[in-house]
C-alpha cells in the first residue's frame, strides 16, 4: 500500500480545479426544478417550464465544450450505462403497452429527461469541487421544499402531514433519508464553517420533516442510513460520526409526538395492520400479489411504463369482480420499486434495474478502496461513502414505494458516473467499472 499525499497536496489539488461555470449552474437550477419542483411551490416558475428549458440549455452548453473532460468517451460507468439499457427495454415495451399512448408519453415526458440529466451530470462534472456544488444544490432544494411543507401544509389528526406539492408524505421520507448522508458529507474537515452551518441546518430540518411525515418506512430506512453512517462512514473521525447520528436520534425523540410513535409502534403488529395481506383489497400485500401476478401474464415487456395504475383498475380480478358489485376501485401504484419496475417492464427491466443498484454500489466500494489504499484524494473517497448511504437509504426505503422512476434516483446515478471519471482521472490506477 503506497503512503497518502499530505493533505496540502490535495489543498493544492482542490485550488488548482476550474471553478463552477455556466454549464454546473445550468445543471444546478435543472435540480432544483427536476427534483425539487420548485416551480410547484412558486408557480410562476412554471410559466417557462423550468425543467425542459434548463435540461436542454445544458445539453447544448455541454456540447459545445470542448474540454477534454466533458467529452462522452470519458465516461466509462456501468452504472450509467444500466440506467440506459433500462430506458431501452421500456421504449420497447412502450408500443405493446396496455396502454400505449400513457407509456409513451411518460417516457418521453419523464423518464427520458431524468437519464438525459444522469448523462449531463457524470459529463460535466470536472473535478471534486464540481460535485460539491450539485450536491450542496440538492441539499438546499431539500431544505427549501421541507420548509415551504412544514409552514404551508398542516398536520392532520392522523398524525402526518397532509396533501403535499407532487410527492407524497412518503415520498418525501425516502427523499429525505436519501439526503442525509449527503448532508453529513459536508461536516468532514475542511469544509469550512460555512457548509458545516449549511449541514446542520439541513441535517436539523430533514429530521423534524421526516418526523412529520410519519412514514414508518422512512423511519426504518434512516435506521438503516444512521447505522451506515456510524459504522462505515470514515471519511469523518468516529467522534463526529457518532454525535451527527446521536444528535439525530435524541432530535427525533424531541420532535416525535406521542402520535407519531403509536404508529411506529404499529409495525410491531403488522397483521393487525391494513395493509397485511387479506385485511384491505387496497392493502400493500394485496397489491403486492397481484403486481407479482401481472409479471406471470407479461413477463418478457411488463404491462408497460406508468401502467401499473390502469392494470389495478382494468385488468385486475380484484377489479373485475369490485365493477361487478358497482363499487369503485383505486388506481394504484405498487407501493415497492422492485415489484413495481417488474410489472411495468418484465424481466429483463428488473434485472436491469437491480442491476444498476448492484453496480452503483459496486463502482462506489472500488473508488473508495482504490482512493484510500494508493493515496487517492480523500475528497473522493468521502463522495464514494456518501453516495454509498444515499443510495442505501434509496434502495431500502422504496421496497415501500414506488419511487423506481424519481428523477432523485438518476441523479444519483450520475454523480457516481461523476464520481468514477474523476477518481480514474485523478488516478489512472483506478479500474474502470
Amino acid at each position: 500500500m503506497t503512503t497518502p499525499r499530505p493533505l496540502a497536496a490535495h489543498a493544492a489539488a482542490r485550488l488548482g480545479e476550474p471553478r463552477p461555470d455556466a454549464l454546473i449552474g445550468v445543471l444546478a437550477l435543472a435540480l432544483l426544478t427536476a427534483v425539487w419542483r420548485m416551480q410547484d411551490l412558486f408557480a410562476p416558475l412554471g410559466i417557462i417550464r423550468p425543467t425542459i428549458t434548463t435540461t436542454l440549455l445544458a445539453a447544448l452548453l455541454f456540447a459545445l465544450d470542448t474540454g477534454s473532460r466533458r467529452r462522452l468517451a470519458a465516461l466509462r460507468s456501468a452504472t450509467l450505462g444500466m440506467a440506459v439499457v433500462l430506458l431501452v427495454i421500456l421504449a420497447i415495451g412502450a408500443p405493446v403497452s396496455i396502454w400505449p399512448g400513457g407509456s409513451i408519453a411518460f417516457l418521453a415526458r419523464d423518464f427520458i429527461p431524468s437519464i438525459m440529466l444522469a448523462v449531463l451530470i457524470a459529463g460535466a462534472a470536472r473535478g471534486v469541487r464540481d460535485i460539491e456544488v450539485l450536491i450542496a444544490v440538492l441539499l438546499a432544494g431539500a431544505a427549501i421544499f421541507s420548509v415551504y411543507i412544514l409552514v404551508t401544509v398542516q398536520v392532520e389528526p392522523t398524525g402526518r402531514l397532509g396533501r403535499l406539492r407532487y410527492y407524497d408524505v412518503n415520498d418525501l421520507a425516502l427523499l429525505i433519508v436519501s439526503s442525509i448522508p449527503l448532508a453529513v458529507l459536508m461536516l468532514r474537515r475542511g469544509s469550512g464553517r460555512l457548509r458545516t452551518t449549511f449541514a446542520v441546518a439541513c441535517l436539523g430540518i430533514f429530521v423534524v420533516t421526516l418526523v412529520r411525515s410519519g412514514s414508518r418506512g422512512g423511519f426504518l430506512a434512516f435506521v438503516v442510513v444512521s447505522f451506515y453512517l456510524l459504522v462505515r462512514y470514515r471519511a469523518l473521525p468516529a467522534r463526529v460520526r457518532a454525535g451527527a447520528v446521536i444528535g439525530g436520534m435524541l432530535l427525533l425523540l424531541a420532535t416525535g409526538t406521542d402520535r407519531y410513535w403509536q404508529m411506529m409502534q404499529t409495525m410491531l403488529h403488522p397483521k393487525s395492520d391494513y395493509n397485511w395481506a387479506g385485511n384491505t383489497y387496497d392493502g400493500r400485500m394485496e397489491i403486492w400479489k397481484r403486481g407479482l401476478g401481472y409479471v406471470g401474464e407479461h413477463p418478457a415487456l411488463g404491462v408497460g411504463a406508468d401502467a401499473f395504475p390502469v392494470a389495478e383498475g382494468e385488468l385486475s380480478t380484484m377489479a373485475r369482480h369490485r365493477r361487478e358489485l358497482h363499487l369503485s376501485t383505486k388506481w394504484s401504484v405498487a407501493h415497492n420499486a422492485y415489484i413495481h419496475i417488474a410489472a411495468e417492464g418484465g424481466l429483463f427491466a428488473f434485472a436491469a434495474f437491480v442491476g444498476m443498484l448492484a453496480l452503483a454500489f459496486r463502482s462506489l466500494a472500488r473508488v473508495n478502496r482504490v482512493a484510500r489504499e494508493r493515496g487517492g484524494d480523500p475528497r473522493v473517497a468521502a463522495c464514494a461513502q456518501a453516495l454509498t448511504g444515499a443510495f442505501l437509504g434509496y434502495a431500502f426505503a422504496q421496497f415501500f414505494i414506488s419511487a423506481q422512476y424519481f428523477t432523485f434516483l438518476y441523479v444519483l446515478v450520475g454523480l457516481v458516473a461523476a464520481t468514477e471519471k474523476i477518481a480514474r482521472m485523478g488516478n489512472e490506477r483506478v479500474p474502470a467499472a
